[in-house]
């Protein structure tokens, strides 16, 4: 019998130096404690350090983020993950930012450059409102949980790149502002990509920082001097996505 248990805990030291993926299998619908593999082409292509303060105390990490942040920082050697206590540190984020962050937040930080993940934006949300008439306002009664995304936004952060998308104008085209697309734009962003709207027509060229030029539902033809600017963007190596229709249904 002692044999047995010196075995058995022999077993359970060696299994707690193991990373957490080697010895536990995700059986969640949507895998939702495993990293996808964009997330893991994106660690792997890491050339600088990262380091990743998230902002709980002990009664307060979320389960689930700290999963991911495990995953992350056990995935990567480049990636470092500390976690700040904001009764003990209360004062943390000062050294990056004015605003002091929600608890669950974190601070991911690459060289000189940071950016702050918000908690509530790491999950998605829908809301029911109800009019009130003393405001004047519609307020929230209720709101459910639909979606967890803080993988994504961790690795937005940690990719730290501005790429450019232009969104051409001038035609008719569709706003990705308006209400209706609002989540297209939320969707590019998260990615930490640079949204903005042009009109060729007060450009001589297709500006130079532009990883991508975006043409969404055009209603109008296009000119000759905007065609040539688009043609001469994508000869020499431009990247275009273009959508001729579009329906919500």
């Amino acid at each position: 019998l002692g044999v047995v248990i010196l075995v058995v805990i022999a077993f359970n030291v060696a299994a707690s130096l193991l990373p957490k993926e080697s010895i536990m299998s995700d059986v969640t619908y949507n895998s939702l404690y495993s990293l996808t593999d964009e997330s893991k082409k994106i660690l792997d292509e890491l050339e600088n350090d990262v380091y990743i303060y998230y902002l709980a105390d002990t009664t307060t990490v979320d389960e689930v983020i700290e999963n991911t942040l495990t995953n992350i920082d056990e995935y990567s050697r480049k990636v470092s993950v500390q976690r700040i206590s904001p009764t003990e540190n209360p004062y943390f984020y000062s050294q990056y930012t004015e605003q002091n962050p929600t608890d669950n937040s974190m601070i991911v930080v690459c060289g000189d450059k940071y950016k702050i993940v918000n908690y509530f934006d790491c999950y998605e949300t829908t809301y029911d409102y109800e009019y009130d008439a003393d405001s004047a306002q519609y307020v929230v009664t209720s709101y459910k949980v639909t979606g967890y995304d803080g993988e994504g936004r961790i690795l937005g952060a940690i990719r730290n790149e501005k790429p450019k998308i232009y969104c051409i104008t001038g035609h008719n085209e569709i706003e990705i502002n308006d209400e209706a697309e609002k989540g297209l734009k939320a969707k590019l962003e998260k990615q930490n990509y640079v949204v903005e709207s042009i009109n060729l027509l007060t450009y001589d060229t297709i500006p130079g920082d532009a990883t991508c030029i975006f043409i969404f539902g055009p209603l109008k033809d296009y000119s000759d001097g905007e065609k040539s600017k688009i043609n001469s963007y994508l000869k020499n190596g431009g990247n275009a996505l273009i959508v001729v229709a579009y329906s919500d249904s």
